[in-house]
């Protein structure tokens, strides 16, 4: 209910914004109902190499990728993002919930339905993306069946305040809730504030806040966990728990800057875990990268360092690119965009144990290349 309470405030803190709002709205119904339906793909192959001193690991996926929206009503619509995928190399827990194999990988499946042109506001029901949460160290750009609902607010022309709340049921990449019949329910909650504005159009500053929560993650979860760095206690030989309930609050800016024509990125974010004590519920991300643009080709230099602590969050949700858990490093990233046809991306990253006595896994390496084409309509 609180959710809702400030949508309330917020509407009639900004009134006066409700003829944009609405005019906005209105646009992206009429644009839903003049086109019945869309479908885009595209094509990707990547190769994903990781190296420890006690483990390794190569992998190469080639995939497809559909997207995919029909608009039942001006209203109401599906949309579908999922990725067919091929996988041929040795994979391990090392990668969490976001296991790569062969077969269908589900992006986002929602119903969304947009009931007003009174306000810019959304509900999505389904397999809504987490993407949004913008929060490797967190949570990786997965899928969770759930309910996001958002909203957008105006304020002027000086910024945009947007609203979203989810409340979801953790799960793998196959919506998979890794959980035995005997064990309860497991929840994931978020509740994200995010305010954006834009000064003289060449600067643009993004600040947010999520509030999260977790709640009856299964044994199996727990189990996986233990070499991705969180702090978990056997029960017996066949279960598992953690030591420190997941509930915390993730707080981040980021900044655009246009400098001739030439866009330069940097941006923070902290996220600490409130029921985890000091020492071991931390966790931060820093980056800076640049878009260079030379004619038709765009290239994108990226840095970044990353810290996260043991129980910040749990290591099965999150990412491995970053080391999941109990982990600190920098890695470095070259994307080089050729027009609208395709992009070659490559990642390196090292990290090192925080705390070596927390973990049976050691310090790494990363190498991440991939080529993919651009969705294209069908």
């Amino acid at each position: 209910m609180k959710i809702w309470s400030i949508f309330i405030i917020l509407l009639l803190m900004f009134r006066s914004n409700f003829t944009a709002a609405a005019d906005s709205a209105l646009k992206i119904n009429k644009t839903m109902a003049s086109k019945k339906y869309e479908l885009k793909w595209n094509t990707s192959l990547t190769n994903n190499h990781y190296d420890s001193e006690t483990d390794s690991s190569n992998l190469i996926n080639a995939t497809i990728g559909l997207q995919g929206t029909g608009n039942l009503t001006s209203y109401l619509s599906i949309y579908g993002d999922m990725n067919l995928q091929w996988t041929s190399g040795r994979n391990q827990s090392w990668y969490g919930s976001s296991k790569n194999k062969s077969g269908i990988k589900f992006n986002e499946i929602v119903v969304r339905l947009r009931p007003s042109t009174f306000v810019d506001l959304e509900l999505a029901a389904g397999a809504p993306s987490l993407a949004y949460i913008n929060s490797p160290i967190l949570i990786s750009g997965t899928t969770f069946p759930g309910v996001k609902g958002s909203a957008l607010f105006p304020i002027g022309s000086l910024a945009n305040v947007k609203l979203m709340s989810l409340y979801s049921i953790p799960s793998s990449d196959s919506l998979d809730r890794d959980r035995t019949e005997k064990e309860a329910e497991p929840t994931f909650n978020a509740h994200t504030v995010e305010v954006e504005s834009t000064i003289l159009d060449a600067l643009n500053i993004k600040t947010y806040g999520t509030s999260f929560q977790y709640k009856n993650l299964p044994s199996l979860v727990a189990k996986e966990s233990i070499l991705l760095g969180n702090s978990i206690t056997a029960i017996s030989e066949s279960s598992f728990m953690f030591e420190y309930q997941f509930k915390g609050l993730l707080l981040g800016v980021e900044s655009d800057i246009n400098i001739f024509g030439h866009e330069l990125r940097v941006g923070f974010q902290r996220l600490e875990n409130k029921e985890a004590p000091t020492g071991k519920n931390r966790g931060e991300l820093a980056f800076i990268e640049s878009n260079l643009v030379f004619g038709y080709t765009t290239i994108t230099p990226r840095v970044e360092k990353f810290f996260n602590e043991s129980d910040s969050g749990p290591g099965y949700y999150n990412s491995s690119s970053y080391g999941h858990n109990n982990r600190e490093g920098n890695a470095v990233a070259l994307t080089t965009t050729f027009g609208n046809n395709f992009s070659i991306k490559t990642r390196y990253s090292e990290s090192i144990i925080i705390n070596v006595n927390n973990t049976s896994s050691s310090d790494d390496q990363q190498i991440f290349i991939a080529l993919e084409t651009m969705y294209e309509s069908i």
